[in-house]
């Protein structure tokens, strides 16, 4: 991605982050919805992820290491919203 943009990469910027020659676009899976994933939001420290699911879960996530921290169940339909508050 960066080598086929590089052409409008502003001048102003400096240094570029440094990525592997060939890397995968799927740099991390999240498993464990057993339906569709609707939403994900990050924390405002970018430390965790939440996402809702029509499998009728919440369930947050380490965004570093993808490890399911808890799972939020008993809704009696899908979840059509989740968020974090600061």
């Amino acid at each position: 991605v960066q080598r086929q943009f590089e052409e409008y990469i502003p001048p102003w910027i400096e240094r570029k982050p440094r990525v592997q020659a060939h890397w995968s676009a799927a740099l991390q899976t999240l498993e464990g919805h057993s339906d569709w994933v609707r939403s994900m939001a990050f924390s405002t420290d970018g430390k965790q992820v939440v996402s809702r699911s029509d499998d009728k879960t919440v369930r947050l996530w380490d965004a570093a290491t993808g490890t399911a921290l808890q799972t939020l169940e008993g809704h009696s339909d899908w979840v059509s919203s989740a968020a974090f508050s600061p």
